[in-house]
């Protein structure tokens, strides 16, 4: 990229051009080469911004257009997004895909602009905090950190989990956002389990109105474990051969962390959180038996928005859930707007063999969904 765009003027172009990225974002000192280097490891992450960069390269023939090694490079991306897309796919179609729902789906609105809900619900508990008579000091910092604020309500002698669970519940009615584009498109794919790690259940009600009788909605709390019973069997051991309606299978909908239908089962704050683990672990509930069933060395994982930066997300997926460390088989999808330390990044990849990929999340399922009908699922 330094011998193709060697100027401060050639390197503006393209990526204004490409990647509409606004001047005042460009590096405008040091060599081409070390300008370069800085903008590729901003994007290297996001493969739709590669495979845009590559595309505007490569198609000015004056410039980039012989260049094999580009052009073979931009074909490895589209090939392997394109790959990716029909893996899920398939799986889907198969009936062995598990969809988890991570933060960055639970949205607020507030002032006419979408913000996730735990960064929303935690900056107006932070500034409660601020205007009490007795102010509880917590860091400036981390004021979008839900479970580290939920926890500072814990100095308040007469809070309990209930009543921080309530205020959510509220907050979340007040200003919930109506957007339903993702939510519209997962409703038209079959998951025979989806794990919503958000206390809310959007999703359900999107399935339930497009396929009424369809969904069973569950939820953890240490007070009740909604035991499924003889009611989850026809998620598990479906028969493909048959084509009687009965035994077609349903979706568990499943909220790990607790619901805005009973505030007492939210999991909120860190020590609500450690306390989860504890009891999951112990099995004092357990997280019904018929559900980790289902993930086995078979099963396909699709995580969207999912933050893996929560120090309980290892624990989950190596103890609890036991996933499946397959190549291939985990995907984890996140905006392009929400950051993922690497070193994160590399142990899920090392560790679980995850795919990652920066998309717009809308978009991408709706790129499922499409190969999904054109392999002729319904």
């Amino acid at each position: 990229m330094g011998n193709l765009y060697p100027t401060p003027n050639d390197w503006k172009a393209i990526l204004v051009k490409a990647l509409d990225m606004p001047v005042g974002d460009i590096p405008m000192i040091g060599t081409a080469y070390e300008v370069w280097d800085i903008i590729l490891r901003r994007i290297v992450p996001y493969k739709e911004q590669s495979i845009d960069l590559l595309s505007c390269v490569t198609s000015r023939e004056e410039v980039g257009g012989n260049n094999v090694f580009l052009l073979n490079l931009l074909d490895s991306l589209k090939d392997a997004h394109k790959r990716q897309v029909t893996a899920i796919a398939e799986a889907i179609i198969k009936k062995q895909c598990i969809l988890f729902l991570g933060p960055s789906l639970l949205m607020c609105n507030q002032d006419g602009l979408p913000v996730p809900f735990d960064k929303a619900f935690s900056t107006e508990l932070a500034a409660k905090l601020k205007q009490r008579s007795e102010p509880i000091f917590f860091e400036e910092t981390k004021k979008d950190q839900l479970s580290y604020i939920a926890q500072r309500y814990n100095e308040i002698p007469t809070f309990t989990p209930e009543d921080l669970g309530q205020r959510a519940s509220k907050f979340y009615e007040e200003n919930q956002d109506e957007s339903s584009l993702l939510f519209e498109r997962l409703a038209k794919l079959y998951f025979p389990i989806i794990i919503n790690t958000n206390p809310d259940k959007k999703l359900y009600r999107t399935i339930e109105e497009r396929k009424p009788n369809t969904c069973i909605y569950r939820y953890y709390s240490f007070e009740n474990n909604q035991n499924l019973s003889s009611e989850a069997q026809p998620i598990m051991n479906y028969n493909e051969q048959s084509d009687l309606a009965e035994d077609q299978p349903k979706t568990l909908f499943y909220n790990l962390l607790g619901s805005f239908d009973a505030p007492g089962s939210l999991m909120l704050s860190e020590s609500r959180l450690l306390k989860f683990m504890d009891k999951v672990l112990r099995e004092r509930p357990a997280i019904d038996k018929k559900i980790k069933a289902e993930f086995d060395d078979q099963k396909y994982y699709l995580f969207l928005g999912f933050d893996i930066e929560q120090w309980y997300v290892k624990i989950l997926f190596s103890t609890v859930f036991g996933l499946s460390r397959q190549e291939g088989r985990g995907f984890s999808i996140f905006p392009e707007n929400m950051i993922v330390i690497p070193a994160n990044q590399d142990f899920f990849e090392e560790e679980f063999k995850f795919y990652f990929i920066t998309n717009d999340l809308a978009k991408f399922i709706g790129q499922v969904l499409e190969k999904y009908r054109e392999l002729g699922g319904k």
